[in-house]
């Protein structure tokens, strides 16, 4: 809720003093603790002084980084329209793990120091074998591979690709009705074959789904001369969604995997994770349909709030602040 809101709700559960709470200072000391928790990040160094604050972290064999990004309505400061948020969340040997999140025009903000510190507070090492879910946008894999200084294993999310073809198979039937007899090997790859194309990728066989698609592409092309305006459209739509996924493919073939092979390693093949985070950091609080417009450093900051106390960390970062902060009581001893 805006801070005005939280206020008001403040006010009404902890009457600290007649005027209420006010929201400017809600949202000083929430930006307040949301910069100790950048310079966590940014300054380790005068963070740890005088002596060293955090919890030690074994060592990770196996780390998944689910990363997604998404845009906020900006103040117009900076001559920008929109602010460019990076999330996502970390999953350490199959158990998931933290949030992460960044305004990436954050005077302050460094990506790949902030990568960096995401997979260092999860035990990574040089020895960590990392996997990078994300949707096919290069500049977010490529920035988990300079975080680490080493190349990733990288995973193209299956909902994309699912998304992609789908399209693809509803309207092949009526693609079908309008090839007719004209051209029975074409009408079967649409109406049998297509449909076989899910099987193919999900169990890695992408050179011959591929194949069947161009095939499916270049049959189609001879008949778009001699049909209707409404057929005509149709099959101009309908290869579109052909030459869209087929470029999507293409562009990240380097990711391509055998996604029944992994599923059954129990390892994750999509990057629903860093959807989610999306949905509770950003969409929930900053998305389209709030009108309220961010600051970078605002949203930036807020933003390191939440991720801790989504994480259920944050009375943990207090302690590291304030080592007696909320410190377990002992059980009372009764002697009879």
């Amino acid at each position: 809720m805006p801070y005005r809101r939280a206020a008001a709700v403040l006010g009404e559960l902890l009457p600290i003093c007649d005027s209420g709470v006010s929201h400017a200072t809600l949202r000083r000391h929430t930006l307040a603790i949301g910069g100790r928790l950048d310079q966590r990040v940014t300054e380790p160094d005068e963070y740890d002084w005088p002596e060293p604050r955090r919890e030690p972290v074994t060592a990770a064999q196996n780390l998944s980084v689910a990363i997604d990004g998404t845009y906020v309505r900006a103040d117009g400061m900076m001559g920008l329209g929109e602010y460019h948020v990076v999330a996502g969340r970390i999953e350490r040997e199959g158990r998931l793990g933290d949030h992460f999140a960044w305004v990436a025009q954050h005077p302050m903000c460094d990506a790949e120091i902030f990568m960096k510190a995401a997979l260092d507070d999860k035990g990574w090492t040089q020895a960590s074998r990392v996997r990078v879910l994300a949707d096919g946008a290069d500049g977010l894999s490529n920035l988990v591979n300079a975080a680490t200084e080493k190349t990733t294993h990288r995973v193209l999310d299956w909902f994309h690709i699912s998304m992609r073809l789908r399209p693809i198979e509803q309207m092949a039937p009526g693609i079908a009705s309008i090839v007719g007899d004209a051209d029975p090997v074409l009408t079967e790859l649409l109406c049998v074959k297509i449909h076989r194309v899910r099987f193919q990728m999900w169990n890695g066989l992408w050179q011959a789904a591929l194949d069947r698609l161009g095939a499916i592409y270049r049959g189609t092309k001879k008949f778009l001369s001699s049909l209707c305006n409404a057929d005509a459209d149709r099959m101009h739509r309908f290869r579109k969604h052909m030459l869209d996924l087929r470029d999507y493919l293409c562009r990240n073939q380097v990711a391509f995997r055998n996604y029944a092979q992994d599923r059954r390693k129990g390892l994750r093949i999509s990057s629903a994770l860093a959807e989610s985070t999306m949905c509770h950091l950003v969409n929930e609080r900053m998305g389209k349909r709030q009108p309220m417009r961010w600051s970078a450093e605002g949203a930036h900051l807020l933003l390191q709030v939440r991720c801790a106390v989504l994480d259920n960390r944050l009375e943990t970062l207090f302690r590291e602040w304030l080592p007696n902060f909320r410190l377990p009581t002992p059980s009372a001893q009764f002697v009879v």
